[in-house]
């Protein structure tokens, strides 16, 4: 028989041990998840621009800025961080009266932008500004009145007032448009496009940047369409020079080193080919031959497919569509170094007037010019007009051109140029399935 004494001191233990049980099994404390930087951050340290966000679901209206003086005033704003994600909108709350709504992003990464870009209130001219480069997804769209820029040069000109984007200040007296812009990297980021941009007809898209890659869709209907690919370390300003478009550069900042000729097949195929004597184009794709390739041994060896390297300045690649075809045609510009399409669509073509594709600048001036052009058997360029004077289609290179796609100057009136004027090689060959 147990004695109530010893009852008790097992009724004792068996509670102590019940709570340390109990305390023992208790679950670890949860901790809160890490937070996820916000898409678009301002820039605290400007106290001019004092840009301000308010998020509504996944919209973000970006009010604030800073005005520079006079009528139809800039508005700047500065970001640390700029992004927009999926099915998200960066909205531009923009006064009446603004002009242009320049934003300097100061950031060490590349802007991202996979929703919409809109602006609000005023027909301006929306500017994204990031040396770090800008890449629009395959969700990425506009929503906005007037022109779109787009670049990575660390500063902008205002008639000779530099706008530097690490170090903004004296916003008042930035008046006008950027009349320059000026890149002091030796390798300027890039700019990819792989969405659905669209500006209202009679607008203009400018993509500036150290390489330029459009895989979507750029369209200003009856507007303008400008790609231009900086080779590092020039002030560049877009001009006109016969009416053809054109890139100026700064006579006091020609240090840039433009890529030599001999060099394009390591930089187009990464290393596989150090020197080419000819480049096949046929059914299955564009080919780099090496001198020394032997029948036998061409495909296995010394063939490569062709894969530019965005790496190299100055280049751009364009395997989307550009579109600016209206009722009257607008303008398509490609300006750089290497000019390259694979499987492009540059549509100019225009019911009562067709339109202008020009490509790799234009050698009687002192801007830049191209020094390669290529365009693939894939690819078909248009300034047809079905009741009116067909427009003209221009590539200039300083050295080599090379033409295997589709070409198409028809009007009902009269027909349109074509003009391709290489300084060293030029080759135009009939595309597939057509008649040579």
């Amino acid at each position: 028989m147990i004695s109530r004494r010893c009852l008790t001191a097992l009724t004792s233990a068996f509670a102590s041990f019940c709570v340390a049980e109990t305390a023992f099994a208790q679950p670890a404390p949860v901790m809160p998840p890490s937070q996820t930087p916000p898409p678009i951050v301002p820039d605290s340290s400007d106290a001019q621009t004092n840009t301000q966000i308010t998020q509504t679901d996944n919209q973000y209206d970006i009010t604030g800025g800073a005005r520079s003086a006079g009528e139809a005033p800039n508005l700047f704003h500065r970001f640390e961080r700029f992004n927009v994600e999926v099915n998200g909108t960066a909205n531009f709350v923009t006064p009446a009266d603004v002009a242009n709504v320049i934003n300097l992003i100061d950031s060490a990464e590349a802007s991202t932008i996979d929703g919409l870009l809109q602006v609000t209130g005023a027909s301006a001219n929306l500017y994204l500004i990031n040396p770090a480069g800008v890449i629009f997804g395959q969700t990425a769209r506009l929503n906005l009145p007037a022109n779109l820029v787009v670049s990575t040069a660390d500063q902008l000109l205002f008639d000779q007032q530099a706008l530097a984007v690490e170090d903004g200040s004296g916003y008042a007296a930035l008046t006008g448009a950027p009349a320059a812009y000026r890149f002091t990297s030796e390798t300027p980021a890039t700019i990819e496009n792989a969405g659905m941009l669209a500006v209202t007809p009679g607008q203009q898209i400018l993509l500036m940047g150290g390489t330029v890659q459009n895989d979507g869709t750029l369209s200003a209907r009856g507007g303008q369409v400008t790609l231009a690919a900086v080779p590092g370390e020039h002030t560049v300003r877009l001009s006109r020079t016969d009416g053809v478009l054109s890139l100026e550069l700064d006579p006091t900042a020609l240090n840039a080193k433009p890529l030599a000729l001999t060099a394009l097949p390591v930089h187009l195929t990464g290393g596989a080919i150090a020197e080419a004597s000819e480049m096949l184009a046929s059914a299955e794709g564009v080919q780099l031959v090496s001198a020394e390739a032997t029948p036998a041994a061409e495909s296995a060896q010394t063939a490569a497919s062709f894969a530019p390297d965005l790496t190299q300045p100055g280049t751009i690649l364009v395997r989307g569509t550009i579109d600016v075809g209206n009722q009257v045609g607008g303008e398509a510009n490609l300006i750089g170094d290497q000019i390259v399409l694979l499987g492009a669509n540059i549509e100019a073509s225009g019911e009562q007037t067709g339109g202008q594709i020009s490509m790799g600048g234009q050698p009687a001036s002192t801007g830049l010019s191209a020094v390669y052009v290529f365009v693939d058997r894939e690819s078909q360029l248009s300034t047809a007009s079905s009741l009116g004077s067909g427009g003209d289609i221009l590539i200039w290179s300083d050295d080599t051109a090379l033409f295997y796609g589709t070409a198409n100057t028809e009007g009902a009136v009269e027909d349109g140029t074509f003009t391709i004027d290489a300084q060293n090689r030029l080759e135009r060959l009939a595309p597939r399935n057509r008649q040579r």
